[in-house]
């Protein structure tokens, strides 16, 4: 029947490895910047995990929009 094509062939391209579903395009934030400079970001782009990096571009973590959120709530938010 052409549903189990369908089903079969949605078998055949479903993807098996991280590589093919992941985002090539990649936005990062820098770890000394301002935490209330995340908010526009948040807000804009609509991602809710970014990657953090150090100066020479390495990966050093991960902020979360739940980071976000507890640190305003906490006031431990930077505004200068």
């Amino acid at each position: 029947t052409q549903s189990k094509m369908i089903l079969r062939a949605l078998r055949i391209t479903k993807p098996n490895i991280v590589g093919q579903i992941m985002a090539i395009a990649v936005f990062s934030v820098n770890q000394n910047d301002l935490i209330a400079s995340l908010v526009p970001l948040l807000l804009t782009r609509g991602y809710i995990i970014y990657p953090v990096s150090d100066d020479e571009q390495k990966f050093v973590g991960i902020v979360t929009q739940s980071d976000l959120i507890a640190a305003l709530y906490s006031g431990s938010m930077n505004l200068n």
